[in-house]
């Protein structure tokens, strides 16, 4: 092989070897983002319970102090 085309390769290899970082480090970072869109997820979740649970309290509550004062019970 020429001195020339063994610069080249020598070139490339070291190219190739900074990609392989580069991908290991955005793979990485991908992992981080799927784990808190994964937390969001079960947030949301938990949110929708909290305020299903206080709409139907204060639904209930209502109610029955509707009925009571109806009844004339002070």
């Amino acid at each position: 092989m020429s001195v020339e085309i063994e610069r080249a390769i020598g070139r490339l290899e070291s190219c190739v070897s900074g990609l392989k970082s580069d991908m290991a480090e955005v793979k990485s970072d991908m992992k981080a983002v799927r784990s808190t869109v994964d937390q969001a997820r079960g947030g949301w979740k938990v949110l929708a319970a909290a305020a299903t649970a206080g709409g139907a309290l204060g639904a209930v509550l209502t109610k029955v102090t509707s009925m009571l004062l109806a009844a004339g019970v002070r």
